[in-house]
């Protein structure tokens, strides 16, 4: 068999950064592999783990015995993110939120606990991202965090090394419950845009009111964008004259989600101070997110101001005119980039390979472990494709390689960040079928089960051996693309006079060629192909059979879709593969 790829990356729709038009040769990427922890009574068998996601982070009860564990990766997030499900993706960037804490009522406790671990002194601020009320003891130490909404801030002076975070996080309502958590050198540029209204109460909120704020602009404006976010309906004013109106008519009310409009407000400005009003209309949702940037040049240089809701907004509500600070609700709206007019320093720096803009230097990187972890060996175990030549895996740790049990020779490269590249070299085998392949590393804190890995272990694949069957049988479980199976031509066939050919079962198209010359292409059943006159009784014949899958098994290794089902990933040639001759 051989591999025929079909997934062009020229323009960066599979991978970022792109990686171009398909290699030579092909190669198939590992993402999902067995996991075996090494202890003293032997090996225990865990769950089946996804490269670079890993335990970082337990659940304790109130007297501190662990509850669950939380894993996530330091750039993906959290795998397969159930926040994707409604908005079919993830729109150009990694989820904020990388804590998926589940289920939680209104006025418990949730208490998480992770070390923290710093190659350098940290002099800034610990930054919490929850819909919940928040405590944290840092190092033994209570931070005072300004904690008016979903984001709280607080200052930090930390050494380098390993310190204990205990964070404890009452929500208001029930919800699941989610959360970020980062240490960032700006405490000013992390800031978020947060979601108000007129009351704190349901009752006199609900029946609307306004909220405002004042902006100071000291030069000529040459670009003025507000984003307004609202599940209800609402008009912008700017200096008292209509920006905008949104809200009202929705046809999709039983999927309420909020809408976002932006409005160009540059010739509604001045020089010197500007109120921006949102009114907000009665019997709807009551609560806005507002992001604005106002860009001005100075000097010949370019100066941007940015303004954006929180509870340092002035509120009036309908019911009462009195003026108060806004009311500020924790609980987002989905991943609360995603209704930002700018983006944000995202809490991962890691996530900068999708959405470059995610790192700025803001965000210190950190590490975090599950507490009190130590070093000790585990494996990851998966298939190698059939002809397998090289393998490359990135690695965090000392690593042994083995092939069907055998301890291998590597080559070993040290990379940023701690990474060892293991490249394991399979030439010389020839073509080969389905292979064992197992890496033993020591397992350091932060960098347990698929967070050992910095990627998926990535295979160059030539001509090889395979039986009919399943490609998630055959070390093909992420590969999306096709194979071609060749088989040779018995003798009887080049003196039969009609020839038929009976592939079976199939899940995929299939196409047939002998020699050079095509027998047809089948998307369904029945797979059968008249080959008759196409086999030369002096020619070596061979019969070529092309098996195209879908994308399900590469978006379903590589992507947080949940809309890969059962049966969708099955692909191949299963058969019985059957030459008809004479009749």
């Amino acid at each position: 068999m051989t591999l025929v790829p079909t997934s062009d990356d020229t323009w960066g729709d599979f991978a970022r950064p792109a990686t171009g038009p398909p290699a030579d040769p092909p190669v198939v990427e590992i993402h999902t592999f067995g996991h075996r922890v090494a202890g003293a009574d032997g090996s225990v068998v865990q769950p089946r783990v996804h490269a670079t996601f890993g335990p970082r982070a337990v659940l304790v009860d109130a007297a501190g015995t662990v509850q669950a564990t939380v894993a996530w990766s330091d750039t993906r997030g959290i795998h397969k993110d159930p926040i994707h499900r409604a908005v079919l993706g993830p729109k150009g960037h990694v989820p904020e939120e990388f804590l998926h804490l589940g289920p939680a009522r209104a006025g418990e406790v949730v208490r998480v606990r992770t070390e923290l671990l710093l190659d350098s002194p940290v002099d800034g601020f610990l930054a919490v991202g929850a819909a919940a009320a928040k405590s944290v003891r840092l190092a033994a130490v209570r931070v005072p965090l300004d904690d008016g909404g979903h984001l709280a801030t607080g200052p930090v002076r930390l050494p380098a090394g390993r310190h204990l975070l205990e964070l404890d996080l009452t929500p208001d309502r029930d919800l699941d419950l989610r959360a970020h958590i980062a240490l960032v050198r700006d405490a000013g540029r992390y800031l978020r845009p947060e979601w108000i209204r007129p009351a704190a109460s349901d009752e006199v909120a609900a029946g609307g009111g306004v909220v405002r704020t004042t902006v100071q602009v000291s030069a000529p404006i040459t670009r003025a964008v507000v984003q307004v976010a609202t599940r209800g309906s609402c008009v912008l004013r700017v200096n008292g004259r209509v920006a905008g109106r949104q809200g009202g008519f929705d046809p999709y009310t039983e999927h309420a989600v909020a809408r976002v409009r932006r409005y160009d407000v540059a010739e509604l400005l001045r020089i010197g101070d500007n109120e921006l009003t949102v009114e907000i209309a009665p019997g709807g949702d009551p609560a806005v997110l507002v992001d604005a940037v106002f860009d001005t040049v100075v000097d010949g240089r370019a100066l941007r101001t940015t303004a954006h809701s929180g509870a340092h907004w002035w509120a009036e509500s309908a019911v009462g005119s009195e003026r108060a600070s806004a009311a500020v609700r924790r609980e987002p709206d989905g991943d609360p980039a995603a209704l930002h007019l700018t983006r944000r320093p995202h809490p991962l720096p890691g996530a900068a390979w999708l959405d470059p803009e995610a790192d700025d230097g803001t965000v210190v990187p950190v590490g975090f472990a599950v507490p009190g972890e130590q070093p000790g060996d585990e494996w990851l175990t998966w298939q190698l494709p059939p002809g397998t030549r090289r393998f490359t895996a990135r690695v965090y740790g000392d690593a042994v390689v083995y092939v069907d049990g055998r301890e291998q020779p590597a080559v070993v490269r040290h990379a940023d960040h701690g990474v060892r590249v293991i490249e394991v070299d399979l030439a010389g085998a020839g073509p080969t079928p389905v292979r064992d392949a197992a890496l033993r590393v020591t397992a350091t804190p932060g960098r347990r089960g698929g967070a050992l890995l910095a990627g998926p272990v990535r295979c160059e694949v030539g001509t090889g051996l395979i039986r009919p069957g399943d490609w998630e049988e055959r070390g093909l479980a992420d590969y999306s693309g096709g194979v071609r199976y060749r088989m040779s031509v018995p003798a009887a066939a080049r003196e039969a006079g009609r020839v038929r050919l009976d592939l079976g079962r199939v899940r995929g198209t299939a196409e047939v060629r002998v020699g050079d010359t095509s027998a047809g292409v089948r998307v369904c059943s029945p797979y059968k192909f008249d080959l008759t006159g196409l086999l030369g009784r002096d020619r070596d014949d061979r019969i070529d059979i092309t098996v195209f899958g879908t994308l399900a098994s590469r978006f379903d290794a590589t992507s947080p879709t949940h809309f890969v089902f059962p049966g969708q990933k099955v692909t191949g040639l299963f058969g019985p593969v059957r030459l008809h001759l004479g009749g």
